[in-house]
């Protein structure tokens, strides 16, 4: 019985925290070309560059999904 148990209660942890790591919000945005963008956020963002190289453009919602 107090095996059943202590498996249970890992299993039940195990749960929690995989659930916890799925959270929206914590993984990183989907990526995106750089032309694909609209042409005031292609001028914003290689304005933020300042001539550097940009690697990647990865897109982020909002937790209201915008």
């Amino acid at each position: 019985m107090k095996t059943t148990k202590a498996v249970l209660a890992m299993a039940i942890s195990v749960g929690l925290t995989l659930g916890a790591a799925a959270e929206p919000g914590k993984h990183p945005g989907e990526k995106v070309d750089l032309k694909s963008l609209p042409a005031s956020v292609q001028k914003t963002v290689n304005e933020k560059a300042s001539g550097g190289q940009i690697v990647k453009v990865l897109r982020e919602d909002d937790p209201d999904g915008k």
